[in-house]
């Protein structure tokens, strides 16, 4: 692999040209501005419908109702135990 860059580095062109090897290596190579702004505009676009979208599904989720935390509460707490957390209660208002 090696070898391999060196015999393109070593070339007969660039031997007998420097200068263009540099001025190629420089070389930047810019599309032209119209593609650029075009890019530009359709980046903004994108965000603004992203953002857009967003709040969509924010309003959606704003619609759903929320859980009921006293009927999760009751369901999943042994009875045993409300009874024994109002005998506590009770100890510690008197």
């Amino acid at each position: 692999m090696q070898g391999d860059l060196n015999s393109l580095t070593n070339s007969k062109e660039s031997n007998n040209n420097p200068e263009k090897k540099n001025v190629i290596m420089t070389q930047k190579r810019n599309a032209p501005w119209r593609v650029r702004f075009a890019i530009f505009v359709f980046t903004v676009l994108l965000c603004i419908l992203i953002f857009w979208m967003f709040g969509f599904v924010l309003n959606d989720i704003k619609s759903i109702p929320g859980p009921d935390h006293q009927s999760t509460i009751a369901s999943q707490i042994d009875p045993k135990l409300k009874l024994e957390q109002a005998d506590q209660q009770k100890k510690i208002t008197e």
